[in-house]
């Protein structure tokens, strides 16, 4: 693999994108969404977008002011400090939604998120992660967790996550020197406790 092929995984994987997909996956693969008003989907597809927006042109300030050194994050202090602000932002939509409205994939859709940005900021605080690695496995765990909770079949999904984890690892490993005990703990790092979530969600 070159590095220019590794970029683009890399692009396509960004632990950003990672949570749209998510959210997309918790519209279209979830058959009960047709009962639900197609507005307040729109609304809340909105309020994200724009919600995700600003964590986005916060983060860009504080890089061109120097307090962030990449975009990439490839820092430790560069991943907490993202962590930190999408956590805040979510957590505020997760208050707003959850007080207004009632839509249950929503709400775990949000939970689930939460739950891994801070599960993030603790992981990068203690040792070398890879960020895309770790939402990797969110993913993996939210499709499987929505799978057993929804009594849903999504194995070919599944299926395909698990070989692009092992693609994006490689594509890691080459452009950042993770070692494959590296990106294997930050896969599992996702993976697992997500997987534990579900079984305590109601």
């Amino acid at each position: 693999m070159n590095n220019q092929l590794a970029k683009t995984i890399s692009v396509i994987f960004h632990p950003l994108l990672l949570l749209i997909y998510a959210y997309f996956f918790s519209i279209i693969a979830n058959p009960f969404v047709v009962f639900y008003n197609r507005d307040i989907i729109v609304f809340i597809s909105v309020c994200l977008l724009v919600s995700t927006l600003f964590a986005c042109l916060l983060i860009y300030s504080l890089y061109r002011l120097h307090y962030i050194s990449s975009l990439g994050l490839d820092r430790k202090h560069d991943k907490i400090t993202v962590s930190l602000i999408f956590t805040l932002v979510y957590f505020f939509c997760f208050q707003l939604f959850s007080r207004t409205l009632h839509l249950p994939f929503i709400n775990l859709f949000l939970i689930v998120l939460l739950f891994s940005l801070i599960l993030s900021t603790f992981a990068n605080y203690f040792c070398r992660t890879s960020s895309h690695l770790y939402f990797v496995g969110c993913l993996c765990a939210y499709v499987i967790g929505s799978g057993l909770k929804l009594s849903i079949n999504y194995e070919w999904i599944i299926g395909i996550l698990f070989l692009c984890s092992g693609i994006v690892a490689s594509a890691r490993m080459q452009l950042h020197g993770y070692t494959l005990f590296q990106v294997c703990m930050s896969f599992l790092c996702g993976l697992i406790p997500i997987l534990l979530l579900f079984f305590f969600l109601p």
